[in-house]
């Protein structure tokens, strides 16, 4: 019995883009909370972009690593031919 590769490339390749996905509305969201912010005082909101702010490069980094995983990972990803 053979193992089928291409439903779990699929798979794999969906995964990924989906996580990348992820990262991006996660980057935007929380931009899109610091700037259209409305704060009682200075404190809070310097509190609140301090969290936002980690939420908004945690997002980069994180469709970074999975957009680096998802490049490095084409060559295992191929279809191979049924020679």
């Amino acid at each position: 019995m053979r193992f089928n590769l291409t439903s779990r490339n699929l798979f794999s390749r969906g995964f990924l883009r989906a996580n990348i996905a992820l990262g991006l509305s996660i980057t935007v969201g929380a931009l899109y909370m610091i700037f259209t912010g409305d704060y009682a005082d200075y404190q809070a909101r310097q509190a609140s972009e301090a969290v936002l702010n980690r939420f908004a490069i945690g997002g980069l980094v994180y469709m970074a690593v999975v957009w680096s995983a998802c490049q490095f990972g084409k060559p295992f990803m191929k279809k191979q031919s049924k020679s």
